[in-house]
Parts: C-alpha cells; structure tokens; sequence
C-alpha cells in the first residue's frame, strides 16, 4: 500500500475511536449539567416560593412545566400519594437512603420520562419531603444530537487534518520516490552509483546506510573481478605455455611411433602416450577457449573466414589421432569454398570438439565423417560417427558443462569434459543452431545450422 493511502488509513483509525470517545463523554458531560441546572433551580424555587398546594393537598399535586417537564411530590418512605406518580427508581432510592439530598438518573427505555431529578425539600415529615421532577428526552441532553454535532465537527476537523497531513507527506513522499529512483540507478550489476544525501532525517539516514552498504557490495564485487580477471590470464598464459612443448612431444611421439612400428609392445606405450597427448591438447585448447569467452563475455571477434578451409584444417590436425585409433576419418565441403562471418578461432575449436569427442569414444575400425554444405543463404555443418551413440534422454544435457555420465562415451569412468559445452557457447554467440541426435544406423551426428 502507498503511503498516501495507509496515512489516510492511520488518520481514520485514529479518529474514529477518539470520536466515539469524546461523543460518550460529551454526552455524559451534557447530561450532568443538565441535572446540575434542574436541581439548583428546584431548589432555588422552593426557597423563594413554598409550594404550598403540595402541603395542603399532596394527593393532588402535579405540576405541569413547559417543554414536557413535570413536578410529581413523594413523602419520606419514597412513595408519593398522588396516584400519576410513578414510582422511584431503584437507584434514586438508594441515593436518597445513603444521605444525598439531590438525586438524578436516566430513565432508560422509558415512554413518559427521559430522567428524573429529586431534590429534599425542608418539610422531611410531610408527604411533600421530596420533589421529583421528570424531564422529556427533547429536553435533556440527546444523545442522537450530541452524536451528530460531534460527528459534523469531526467530519470537518478530519477532512482538514486530512488535507494538511497529504500536504505535509507530499514532500516526503517526493524524496522517498526520488530516493526510490536512485536506488534502483545504483542498483546495477555492481552498485557503482551513490544515492544523493541532502538531508540529516530518517530519510537522509536511509540514504547514506544504502551508499555505505553499497560501497561494500563495490568492495566485494572488485575484488571477485579481480581474483577472476587473475584467474583467467593466469590459464590463458598457462594454456600458451603449455601449448609450444606439447606440440613438441606430439612430434616426437609422432616419430617415435614410426621408429618402434615393429615392436608390437612399445608400439602401443608409444600409441597410448600420443593418445593422452592429443587428450591434454585438446583440454589445454578448451581452457584457452573458455577463458577468452569469460573474458570477453558477449563480445566476438568478427571476420570473413573461409569455412571449408576450417573443416580442412580440423579435419588434417585430427588424422594422426584417427589413424592411431584405427577410425576412418572423412571429410567434403563445397569446392568453392563457403565465406561466413564468424570469430573463426572459436568456430575452429568448436568443430575441434566435435571431431575430437566423435573420435574419442568411437572403437577401431568405426568412421567420422565431417561434411558441409551451402543451404540458402547459410551453411549446414555435420559431424557423424557410428559409434555406441548415447540415450536420447540424455542428448540435450551433453552440452551442459556442469554434465557427467557414466557411459561407453566417456573417457574414464566418472570423466567430465567441457568440449562440448564450449561448442555451444560459441554457437549461441554465433547465433547457429546446434543440434545433437542419435543416427537410425547407429552413432551420433552433431548438426550445426547458421
């Protein structure tokens, strides 16, 4: 709820209970009076005009006033002989027993008689000893018009208190929305905007706790950006370390292959150690990847590449690892070439995934092919194996970099890789759609539209 509404809200909450308050105790208050004024002036009439009639013929005396009132006389056993008169009520009775000498009280519910005010008068043992008269409702004080007196008055009083307490929140209200509005300015991915503090008042308060709670989230924020801007130099610099002397030992473990083809037993240390070398290159290669795409977040760099001669390179890099797996691997693309737009060392090492992880987990004498093709206005790139394939369950959760799976197209048990999680990446910076499904023959086949 807006706080113009809940003040409204507040002032009725308010208000209401102290006008009921106030209407009963003016009520009260009216009514005492009242009773106050018809006693004195009782009493001041029987002191300046005896009733005499009432002494000498009790049973007959009613005196009749204007505006209903009536005057009715009552001896000292609180009866009166006059057979109109009504009887006492029973707290009049108890007032009188206890000593007072002058006595009102409401007559609720009561046709005749709103009230009744007794007073002694100086004659105790006659039928005369106490004066009562009876009062109208119209002649009292009415509450019905004491209400509405009151709830005009306060009607008007809250409309006023009402109109000045909106004024006087107008001003607060400004700020606080101002305040709201620079909030949610500085509240960006990293708080770097301080609310303005032109105030020493709550609000003011509000203010600067925001700017100093903000100025901590800064803190917190530069220095994760730090320990992150560290961490991601620190593998790209690692990944083009590691990359020269690897390179290195692939060709001597390419040579070394050659030399020891006769002895069956070296051969296949020899074709192991070239195995898990292409391994960590590949590995190496994808760290290198995936620190440039968090360095770099959204942004690509874009050139004209020639996609077909991509596919040839992929597809020359991988033919030692092919060979050595006893796997087949192919390769066509259109013989003119296909220029695409496209950050051409991260589309590189994404189709490096795709034909690394297509040859990892395919057995000897298995096949990987690699073909493009121009469709319409763009291309369509295919990478098929006809190896054990994976569940169809399970397709759309290999590109999750967070994925494990305990299959034959794992490279141990319980082995995780992030090849073709950062395949994906670069296709959805690309804005290509990738698409993985198992083959009716048997294998997988990775599709890459654009």
């Amino acid at each position: 709820m807006k706080l113009r509404p809940k003040l409204a809200l507040t002032l009725v909450a308010v208000v209401v209970p102290v006008l009921v308050l106030f209407t009963l105790f003016r009520i009260h208050g009216e009514r005492r009076d009242f009773q106050e004024r018809i006693a004195n002036r009782i009493s001041a009439r029987i002191e300046a005009r005896p009733p005499k009639r009432c002494l000498r013929r009790p049973e007959r005396f009613h005196h009749r006033m204007r505006r209903g009132f009536e005057v009715f006389a009552y001896g000292a056993d609180y009866r009166s002989v006059h057979p109109e008169a009504p009887p006492l009520t029973d707290d009049v009775v108890e007032a009188l027993e206890a000593g007072d000498d002058t006595v009102s009280d409401t007559m609720w519910r009561n046709p005749r008689h709103a009230g009744v005010t007794v007073v002694r008068s100086p004659w105790p043992d006659s039928d005369c000893a106490l004066l009562a008269v009876y009062w109208p409702e119209r002649a009292g004080a009415q509450p019905g018009r004491i209400a509405k007196n009151v709830a005009t008055q306060a009607v008007v009083a809250f409309v006023v208190l009402l109109i000045t307490a909106l004024l006087a929140a107008g001003p607060m209200v400004r700020r606080i929305r101002r305040l709201t509005d620079a909030i949610e300015e500085a509240g960006g991915p990293d708080y770097r905007v301080d609310v303005e503090t032109d105030s020493n008042d709550e609000i003011g308060e509000l203010a600067r706790a925001f700017n100093v709670a903000g100025e901590r989230v800064r803190q917190t924020v530069d220095q994760l950006e730090a320990r992150d801007r560290a961490l991601t130099e620190y593998i790209a610099n690692t990944t083009h370390d590691l990359a020269i002397p690897l390179t290195v030992l692939q060709h001597r473990l390419r040579k070394l292959q050659k030399q020891l083809a006769d002895d069956t037993k070296s051969a296949e240390l020899a074709d192991a150690s070239m195995e898990e070398a292409h391994y960590i290159a590949s590995l190496i290669s994808n760290m290198g990847a995936a620190a440039r795409l968090d360095r770099t977040g959204e942004e690509l760099t874009l050139h004209e590449c020639d996609l077909a001669e991509t596919v040839e390179r992929v597809a020359a890099r991988h033919e030692p690892l092919a060979e050595q797996k006893a796997i087949e691997l192919n390769w066509a693309a259109p013989p003119d070439g296909l220029p695409i737009e496209c950050d051409s060392t991260l589309v590189e090492q994404a189709l490096s995934n795709f034909v690394q992880n297509a040859l990892q987990y395919n057995t000897a004498g298995g096949h990987v092919s690699i073909v493009l093709d121009a469709v319409d206005d763009g291309f369509e790139l295919r990478v098929l194996d006809d190896g054990p394939g994976v569940p169809d369950e399970l397709l759309d959760k290999l590109t999750e970099r967070s994925f494990r799976m305990d299959d034959s197209r794992t490279r141990q048990p319980g082995g995780q890789g992030f090849g073709l999680s950062i395949a994906r990446r670069v296709c959805d910076l690309h804005g290509w759609r990738l698409e993985l499904r198992n083959r009716e023959e048997g294998g997988m086949e990775v599709v890459v539209k654009g």
